[in-house]
């Protein structure tokens, strides 16, 4: 059986992904896909954002993206273009929430601990960076 609990969700194999500080903001997430999880057709995986750390804004030309809030809180920011102001979104245990493509968003772990998402999406490598671009490639 494959369990999702915190305990369990700190002992998977985590691959790192890419840290940095800029402008004193942490950026940067980890992520795990699990054999358990596979489905075909389908990009499934879980994301770790650990503590006062940022998923960069970006946005995917043509992938859907649904999350699921395993374990913490944090703080979603959604746009549909550069200029609009970013809607925030407290996000918890329990929440789902769709990215829809094209649709800028970002997300800050405002949890005393790891923030853990469940995510699924359509196949492919669209993710297009509009924080820092010039690092997140």
């Amino acid at each position: 059986m494959f369990r999702l609990g915190r305990q369990e969700l700190e002992g998977l194999d985590w691959k790192h992904r890419h840290y940095v500080e800029l402008n004193g903001v942490r950026y940067g997430y980890d992520k795990c896909a699990p054999k358990e999880l596979a489905i075909p057709g389908a990009v499934i995986d879980l994301v770790k954002l650990r503590l006062d750390h940022v998923i960069p804004d970006h946005y995917h030309a043509s992938g859907k993206e649904r999350f699921s809030v395993l374990d913490g809180e944090g703080i979603l920011q959604t746009r549909y273009n550069d200029d609009d102001p970013r809607l925030e979104t407290r996000i918890v245990a329990g929440d789902i929430f769709t990215i829809e493509p094209g649709e800028r968003h970002r997300v800050e772990n405002r949890s005393s601990g790891n923030l853990y998402l469940f995510r699924c999406s359509t196949p492919g490598k669209d993710s297009i960076f509009t924080e820092h671009p010039e690092v997140f490639k």
